[in-house]
């Protein structure tokens, strides 16, 4: 699971995330902690572009949300 923090220097807007996310669209990234929409930044590889360029000290975190799928045949071969 991604789960990268980073503390910008000013005009910084490139961070190198720790591995690739395996979907884009299951990342989230906090800008100051505000969750930002997926039309204000780029992620190509492991690398996340911000459109816009941060400030000194500014916290971008980049979380992946991996959400499990349950198969319903499991609850009922063990009866739950």
């Amino acid at each position: 699971m991604l789960n990268n923090t980073f503390y910008a220097n000013t005009g910084q807007n490139t961070f190198t995330l720790s591995s690739a996310p395996i979907n884009d669209s299951d990342v989230v990234v906090l800008y100051n902690g505000i969750i930002q929409l997926n039309t204000s930044y780029q992620i190509a590889n492991n690398i996340l572009t911000l459109n816009n360029n941060a400030l000194a000290n500014d916290v971008i975190q980049v979380q992946e949300d991996l959400t499990v799928t349950l198969n319903p045949s499991i609850f009922a071969y063990y009866g739950a």
